[in-house]
């Protein structure tokens, strides 16, 4: 029988809420599909560098070094064709978003640098509060949940990949609606929802705790 103890409680209602603020800044401070994208492509950063942080825990430094330089080398070019992906496969929403496509789909410009400043600053502090929320989920499972002693570091070093396929099951899904609804607040809402919900699949997926 699987359990699910305070802690992952507690993990999993600051995600929840954590993961609210996109869909607050889809209703009250008019984001769009690029803001969307560019917060949760930011968030594999922090699930990255947080992984980064257990790999030392379960090696020790001296051991954990090498491990960490690989994986910080193969994540990053992985997460890196990830954002190409994703501009690609959203370049035409990007462009009715309120950035223009120019030459191809990597490059971006913004109607004003006013609209592109509002958009970026609003992203960034949703992005400040991703890293207090996986921060803490980190230390409220990983370390004071004694998850380091139970969590091979092959299995732990491939646990992001895994969340970032998620990721892209929720944008494909994600992409679909909007597709079907056009870009509108509705759709990214439903985007939003999507999103939240595989996240917390993930979460419960990963600390849960099989009894014995």
């Amino acid at each position: 029988m699987t359990t699910f103890p305070r802690r992952q409680y507690l993990s999993g209602v600051i995600l929840v809420s954590i993961n609210l603020v996109p869909l607050i800044g889809v209703i009250f401070l008019n984001w769009n599909i690029f803001s969307l994208l560019l917060l949760y492509w930011l968030e594999n950063i922090v699930i990255g560098l947080y992984n980064i942080l257990k790999i030392y825990k379960i090696n020790g430094f001296k051991n954990g070094t090498q491990t960490a330089l690989f994986f910080t080398l193969h994540y990053g070019f992985f997460i890196f064709l990830h954002g190409i992906f994703i501009i690609m496969l959203f370049a035409s929403f990007l462009a009715t978003s309120g950035a223009e496509v120019v030459s191809s789909p990597f490059l971006i410009k913004w109607s004003s640098s006013k609209e592109f400043v509002s958009s970026v600053g609003s992203v960034l502090v949703a992005f400040i509060l991703l890293i207090f929320s996986h921060g803490l989920s980190c230390y409220i499972n990983f370390f004071k949940g004694n998850e380091y002693k139970k969590v091979s570091i092959n299995r732990l070093f491939f646990r992001p990949y895994k969340r970032i396929l998620l990721t892209d099951l929720a944008i494909l899904l994600g992409g679909t609606i909007i597709v079907f609804l056009r870009p509108s607040l509705w759709s990214l809402a439903l985007f939003v929802i999507l999103k939240l919900f595989l996240d917390l699949f993930s979460h419960i997926s990963e600390h849960s705790i099989q009894d014995k």
